[in-house]
C-alpha cells in the first residue's frame, strides 16, 4: 500500500512552490528547503499561474474554518509538507497532530526542525499514519484528550478511489463517534470542475502529468456531481454543510485576478462532516 501511496509526494511539492508566492508563515523557506521548484518545471505555466490563487486560498480558508468550529484538537491527514501545524501551534491551547506516509513524514520533520525547536513545541506533533489503515488513525488520535476534535486535509480526497474513500470515510466515523468534532476539506470535486478549470487544450497534458506522478486518474474518480458527493457522505453516515472558501479569506476579493482565476476561486468549497446522530 505505502509504495503506491508515496509517490503522491510531488504534487504535495508542486503545492509548496505555488504556497512560497503567498503571505503564509514558513512556505517560502519550505519550498526552498524540498527544492519544489524543481518539481514545479514539470507542470505546465499556464497551469501553475491559475492555480496559486486556488491553493493559497484553498489553505487560507481552511485555517479560518478551524477556527471557527473552535475545538482545541487537530488531526491533519495527508499533511504532506504545508505548515498548516507549525502556523496552528503557534497557540499554545491548540493540539496538532499531523500526519503522512513515512518517507514524506520524515522529509516534513527535517523542514520543521530547520524552523523551529521541536521540543519547546509540545502541542505539535508529526505521525506518520496511511489514512487507509485503521490501526494507523487510531495511534495518531492517541495523543488527543476524549474532547472534540477537526480532522482536516487538504489535497487527498481526489487521490484515492472510490472503495478507498469509503475506507477513509469509515475511520473517520469511527474517530468523531469517540471524540466527537467535524471534519472539513477543500477536497469535494465533481467531474464538471475538470471540465470547468482545466481547459481542453491543457486539461489532456495537466491531468496526464498528474497522472503520471500519482499514479491516480483524478478526473475518472471525481464525483459525478454535487448529489453524488454529498449522498456519498450521507451513506457514511455524515451530516454535510458546504461554504464557499472566499467567504473566509474575504480579502481575496479585493485583489485583481485573470476572469478564470476569479471563476475559479468563487466556485471554491469547503465542505463540513458531521455524524448524523
Amino acid at each position: 500500500m505505502t509504495t503506491h501511496h508515496a509517490r503522491i509526494s510531488p504534487t504535495a511539492k508542486l503545492a509548496a512552490f505555488l504556497r512560497a508566492e503567498t503571505d503564509i508563515p514558513y512556505c517560502r523557506q519550505i519550498a526552498d528547503m524540498c527544492d519544489a521548484e524543481e518539481v514545479s518545471r514539470t507542470f505546465d505555466p499556464g497551469f501553475i499561474a491559475n492555480h496559486r490563487a486556488y491553493i493559497e486560498l484553498r489553505f487560507k480558508s481552511l485555517n479560518a474554518f478551524i477556527h471557527r468550529l473552535g475545538f482545541r484538537q487537530v488531526l491533519e491527514f495527508a499533511g504532506g509538507v504545508a505548515p498548516r501545524g507549525l502556523i496552528l501551534s503557534e497557540d499554545p491551547s491548540m493540539l496538532i497532530v499531523e500526519t503522512d506516509l513515512p518517507e514524506l513524514l520524515e522529509e516534513k520533520r527535517l523542514i520543521v526542525k530547520a524552523l523551529i525547536p521541536l521540543s519547546e513545541r509540545t502541542n505539535y506533533h508529526l505521525h506518520s499514519a496511511n489514512v487507509l489503515q485503521s490501526e494507523e488513525v487510531w495511534n495518531a488520535a492517541g495523543l488527543f484528550e476524549r474532547e472534540p476534535i477537526t480532522v482536516v486535509h487538504e489535497g487527498l480526497l481526489q487521490f484515492l478511489t472510490p472503495s478507498e474513500r469509503k475506507q477513509f470515510a469509515g475511520n473517520i466515523r469511527s474517530l468523531l463517534k469517540v471524540f466527537g468534532g467535524a471534519w472539513i476539506t477543500s477536497d469535494v470535486v465533481i467531474q464538471e470542475s475538470f471540465e470547468r478549470f482545466y481547459p481542453e487544450t491543457k486539461q489532456a497534458s495537466t491531468l496526464k502529468r498528474v497522472t503520471e506522478v500519482t499514479g491516480r486518474s483524478i478526473a475518472e474518480d471525481a464525483f459525478i456531481d454535487w448529489e453524488a458527493a454529498t449522498s456519498f457522505f450521507k451513506e457514511e453516515g455524515f451530516a454535510v454543510e458546504r461554504f464557499k472558501q472566499i467567504d473566509f479569506v474575504p480579502e481575496m476579493r479585493s485583489r485583481v485576478f485573470e476572469p478564470q482565476v476569479l471563476e475559479r476561486i468563487e466556485y471554491e468549497e469547503v465542505w463540513v462532516m458531521r455524524l448524523i446522530n
